[in-house]
C-alpha cells in the first residue's frame, strides 16, 4: 500500500508540474504578446498596436484596455479612449491603472473635479501610485498650494532614492517631478542628472522608450540649448516617427530661432497625427502670432479651448491675442473695463492666485508679437505670482535688454542665472553686460552711445555728431514724432576672442543668430562695428535706418508691422533703387515669385534665401512709394496714425485711404 501511494503521489506531482509548466509557457506567450503590442505603440504604429491589444482583451482585459486607450489618445481619439477605459472599469472597478489613465485624461482636458475624485480613490488604496501622486502634485500647483506642491514634487526624489525604480514610465514621472522641484529650489545640478543619468536609464530599460529623449529635449529647449534639444528630438522621432508631442516641441524649438516655416510644418505634422493635441494647437497659434496674423491665432486658440478650458498656457495666449485685437495700450491700467481681456485675467487669478504660467504665456504672446513694453509688464506679473519658477526671470531680463533698460535687465538676469546657470541666452547676455561695463560712453542731448574706446572712439564721435545734427532733426520732423528720453546706441567690437558681430547678436537675442549688422528693438540700437567687419559698410546709412525704427516703433506703441517700418527706413536712406533690385523684379514678377501683405513679414524675419530678403526690402519700399504717389504726401502720416490706434495693415489701409485690401 505505501508503494502504491508513493506511485500515485509521483503521478500527481508530475501532472501538477506539467500544468504549471504549461501555465508558465502560456504566461510567457502572453507577456511576449503584450510586449510586442507595446513596441508597436512606442514605434508609432498605432493602428497595428491597437489591433494587437484588441486580440488580448479576453485574457488580459486591463492591460489590453490600457494599450487600446493609449493608441486612441495618440491619434486624438480621446473620447473613444474614455469609453474603452470605462468599459474595462465595469469589470474591474477598483483597478488603479485604469483609474490612473482616466485621471490623466481628465487632468489634460481640464476636468479637474473628476481628476481629483479619481486621484483620491487611487491614493486611498495605493498611496505609492506614481501617476496619481504626480497628478496630485500638479493639481496642488494649479490651485496655488505651492508649499504642498513643492513637498509633493520632492516626495518623488525621496521615493527614487529609497526604491529601485526601473519602469520607464515611472522614471519619466520621477524626472518630471524632480525637474519641477529643482526649478523651484535652485537645484540646477539636478538637470544634469536627469539628462545624463535618469532618462538614459529609462532607455536602457526600454531602448524603444522615445519619451525619455523627448523629456530630455524639453529640458535642453527650456535652457535654449538648441543643438542638444534638436539631437534629443531627432532621436525620439527615429524611434517613433509619429510622436505628435515631439513634432509640437520641434515647432516650438524652431520658433526660438524664428524659423516660422519649419515651425509651421512641425505644428501641422503634429496635428495631422493627433488633431486633438493641445501642444500642437498652441504651437500653431504661436506661428500665427509670430507672423502677426492675430485673427488666425485667435481662431486657432478658440478652437483649441474645448480641449482644456482651464489650460493656463492656452488662456494666457488667448488673452494676449484679445489684447492685441482690442488695442490694449502699453501703458495705463491692466483692468477696469469689462472686456474679454480683463474677464480672462480675473478668471485666471481667481482659479489660481499663483498663476505664473498664465502670465508667462501672456508675456510670451506679446514678446512674439514684438510688443516689448507689454511683454515686460506681464512677464513681471508672472514672476510676482510665481517667484519660485526661474523661467520668468530670464525672459523678463531679456525683454528689459530690448527696451534698453540695462540696469533693470541685469537685476533680473542675475536672479535668473542664480536659479539656473544653464540658460544659454541668460548666460550670453550677462557676458554682453560684462563687455558693456568696460565700454566708454558719449552722451548728447538726445542719445547715449556706448563703444570700445580704443577701437571705435573716432567713429562714434562722428556718429554722435551725425545723429544729433542731421538724423534726429530730419527724421523727427519728417515722421512728426520725438521719442521720450534718450535713445541708446551700442557699437560692438572684438572682445574676449569673439568678434563684434557675435557680441551684437548676443546683445539682441542672446544667441549668435542675427545676419544683419544693425538691429533695433524700439528703444535701443545695436551695431557691429564696421572696424571689425570683413567688409566695411556705410555706418551713416545704418544709423539713419535704425533710428527710423526707433521712431516708428515708439510712435505706434510697437504696433507698426515689420515690413512698413523697413519700407520707411529704406526710403529715409535716399538714393536710387539698386540695379540688382530691378533685375530681380524683372525676373521674379513674371513668375509670381513675390510677397503679398500676408507674407511679406516672413521675407524679413525668416527669408528662405538672400534674394528673398532683398525682395522683401524692395517690395516694401515699392508699397510705401505706391501709397504716397497714389494717395498724396501725407499717406505715411495717415498710415502711422492708423497703426498708432493699433489697427492691422488691412484696417489701416482701409481707414487711411478708404480702400478695401
Amino acid at each position: 500500500m505505501p508503494q502504491l501511494l508513493s506511485r500515485l503521489l509521483c503521478v500527481v506531482v508530475v501532472a501538477l508540474w506539467g500544468t504549471t509548466h504549461l501555465w508558465g509557457a502560456n504566461q510567457a506567450l502572453a507577456d511576449d504578446a503584450l510586449t510586442a503590442a507595446r513596441q508597436l505603440w512606442l514605434g508609432g504604429k498605432y493602428a497595428e498596436a491597437q489591433e494587437a491589444y484588441e486580440t488580448l482583451k479576453p485574457d488580459h482585459a486591463v492591460e489590453a484596455a490600457l494599450g487600446v486607450a493609449r493608441c486612441q489618445v495618440s491619434r486624438g481619439q480621446t473620447a473613444d479612449a474614455r469609453e474603452t477605459l470605462a468599459a474595462a472599469q465595469k469589470q474591474q472597478p477598483d483597478n488603479p491603472a485604469l483609474a490612473g489613465l482616466l485621471a490623466q485624461l481628465a487632468f489634460e482636458s481640464g476636468q479637474y473635479d473628476e481628476c481629483d475624485r479619481l486621484i483620491a480613490a487611487i491614493l486611498k488604496t495605493k498611496p505609492d501610485d506614481l501617476l496619481a501622486r504626480w497628478l496630485h502634485a500638479e493639481r496642488l500647483r494649479l490651485t496655488g498650494k505651492l508649499d504642498e506642491a513643492d513637498k509633493a514634487y520632492n516626495s518623488f526624489v525621496e521615493y527614487y532614492n529609497d526604491h529601485d525604480v526601473t519602469e520607464p514610465d515611472d522614471l519619466r514621472l520621477v524626472g518630471l517631478a524632480a525637474a519641477q522641484f529643482a526649478r523651484w529650489n535652485k537645484l540646477s545640478d539636478q538637470f544634469t542628472f536627469l539628462v545624463n543619468d535618469l532618462y538614459p536609464d529609462a532607455l536602457q530599460q526600454s531602448p524603444h522608450y522615445w519619451p525619455a529623449h523627448y523629456e530630455a529635449g524639453r529640458l535642453y529647449a527650456e535652457k535654449y540649448n538648441e543643438p542638444e534639444a534638436r539631437r534629443e528630438y531627432q532621436a525620439a522621432l527615429k524611434l517613433n516617427p509619429n510622436a505628435a508631442e515631439v513634432y509640437a516641441a520641434v515647432a516650438q524649438l524652431a520658433l526660438q530661432r524664428y524659423d516660422l516655416d519649419d515651425a509651421l510644418r512641425a505644428a501641422e505634422r503634429a496635428l495631422e497625427i493627433n488633431p486633438q493635441l493641445l501642444d500642437g494647437k498652441l504651437a500653431l497659434a504661436d506661428v500665427h502670432i509670430a507672423n502677426l496674423s492675430f485673427d488666425e491665432a485667435r481662431e486657432t486658440l478658440e478652437a483649441a479651448r474645448p480641449l482644456n478650458p482651464q489650460s493656463e498656457p492656452l488662456l494666457g495666449r488667448l488673452v494676449g491675442v484679445y489684447a492685441i485685437l482690442d488695442a490694449l495700450p502699453s501703458t495705463g491700467p491692466a483692468a477696469g473695463t469689462d472686456t474679454r481681456f480683463t474677464k480672462l485675467l480675473h478668471e485666471a487669478a481667481t482659479r489660481n492666485p499663483h498663476c505664473g504660467e498664465f502670465y508667462f504665456a501672456l508675456g510670451a504672446t506679446f514678446d512674439l508679437a514684438r510688443r516689448y513694453p507689454l511683454a515686460a509688464r506681464y512677464y513681471r506679473a508672472g514672476v510676482e505670482r510665481l517667484p519660485r519658477s526661474p523661467l520668468g526671470y530670464g525672459v523678463l531680463g531679456m525683454t528689459y535688454m530690448r527696451l534698453g533698460e540695462e540696469v533693470e535687465a541685469k537685476r533680473w538676469l542675475d536672479q535668473s542665472f542664480e536659479r539656473d546657470p544653464f540658460n544659454v541666452r541668460v548666460s550670453n547676455t550677462l557676458k554682453v553686460l560684462e563687455v558693456l561695463e568696460n565700454y566708454a560712453v558719449i552722451e548728447t542731448e538726445h542719445f547715449v552711445l556706448k563703444f570700445d574706446r580704443i577701437a571705435d572712439e573716432i567713429l562714434v564721435r562722428y556718429a554722435a555728431r551725425y545723429l544729433e545734427e542731421h538724423v534726429y532733426p530730419d527724421l523727427c520732423q519728417q515722421l512728426q514724432y520725438k521719442p521720450e528720453g534718450k535713445s541708446l546706441f551700442e557699437v560692438f567690437n572684438r572682445a574676449k576672442n569673439t568678434r563684434g558681430h557675435g557680441w551684437f547678436s548676443a546683445r539682441m537675442v542672446g544667441l549668435p543668430s542675427i545676419g544683419t549688422v544693425g538691429a533695433c528693438a524700439g528703444k535701443m540700437v545695436a551695431l557691429a562695428s564696421p572696424n571689425d567687419m570683413p567688409q566695411k559698410y556705410n555706418w551713416a546709412r545704418v544709423l539713419k535706418h535704425e533710428f527710423v525704427h526707433v521712431l516708428n516703433l515708439q510712435q505706434t506703441d510697437f504696433c507698426i508691422p515689420h515690413w512698413y517700418t523697413e519700407a520707411l527706413a529704406v526710403e529715409s536712406e535716399g538714393g536710387v533703387r539698386p540695379p540688382t533690385w530691378d533685375a530681380m523684379l524683372a525676373r521674379r514678377v513674371p513668375k509670381g515669385e513675390t510677397f503679398n501683405l500676408d507674407t511679406i513679414n516672413l521675407g524679413f524675419v525668416r527669408p528662405k534665401s538672400g534674394e528673398d530678403w532683398q525682395m522683401a526690402y524692395c517690395q516694401a519700399q515699392l508699397y510705401a512709394q505706391y501709397m504716397r504717389a497714389t494717395y498724396g504726401p501725407d499717406a505715411t502720416a495717415r498710415m502711422l496714425a492708423a497703426y498708432s490706434d493699433h489697427l492691422s495693415t488691412r484696417q489701416a489701409i482701409k481707414r487711411s485711404f478708404a480702400v478695401e485690401q
